[in-house]
């Protein structure tokens, strides 16, 4: 299917001939990929709400705290818990929230925060 630059105008073509225009309401379920929510924002944010599916947000939160919390640590998996709960139960706010503070934390290592910034 080549790469996702390839894949825009083959993508538009298929939401326009799906009637992405005159629907009532569209969504956008993707996976966290960024060349395809960059996708989303140049053409589709304007017809469509966009959605982060749940399995690739969890995923992503456990790259996430495994980096910042060292994932064999009771203190990590407690985290990590907690966090997905929230998601599923629709406060990613809160999450956000948190990962952010905890990004400012000083003496968190650089590679956690590398880590946490490419997902």
């Amino acid at each position: 299917m080549g790469d996702v630059d390839g894949l825009k105008p083959r993508l538009w073509l298929a939401a326009v001939r799906q009637g992405i225009r005159q629907a009532p309401q569209v969504v956008w379920l993707s996976d966290g990929a960024r060349g395809l929510w960059r996708r989303y924002a140049e053409r589709f944010a304007a017809h469509a709400v966009g959605i982060l599916d749940f399995y690739h947000a969890v995923q992503d939160l456990w790259q996430g705290t495994a980096a910042g919390l060292d994932g064999r640590t009771t203190q990590a998996r407690r985290w990590f818990g907690w966090a997905r709960h929230r998601l599923r139960h629709g406060q990613p706010d809160g999450v956000m929230a948190d990962v952010v503070e905890a990004l400012e934390v000083e003496g968190v290592p650089d590679s956690a925060r590398d880590t946490v910034m490419a997902l």
